[in-house]
């Protein structure tokens, strides 16, 4: 046998070696269905109480009333050419649908 050969045999011999066993699990048995019901569920709070939320749309009625966060941030583009100031909105005054006053409040960048 030559050396080549003998080399490819013994390869293999430690391949088949080192190889485990297959493990599989064994079969799942079936689950059960689970019956069909109906549930029931209520209201936690009163239909119509103050607590029902903001309605849409919201609108702004005048958008001059708009509070700005300060200082503005200064961009500049990256030749130095440009500068844009911006200003961030701190709080909008809108109102829903059901004619309630909505705040909105933003954090500062």
């Amino acid at each position: 046998m030559s050396d080549s050969a003998r080399l490819q045999t013994d390869l293999v011999r430690l391949v088949d070696q080192g190889r485990r066993p297959d493990k599989t699990l064994a079969p799942r048995a079936p689950a059960a269905a689970i019956p069909s019901s109906a549930g029931v569920s209520r209201p936690s709070t009163p239909i119509g109480s103050a607590s029902e939320g903001i309605s849409s749309p919201l609108v702004e009625a005048d958008a001059a009333a708009r509070t700005y966060h300060t200082p503005e941030t200064t961009l500049t583009t990256s030749d130095g050419l440009f500068t844009i100031k911006v200003s961030h909105p701190e709080t909008f005054t809108l109102t829903d649908s059901q004619g309630r006053t909505v705040e909105l409040t933003l954090d500062a960048p």
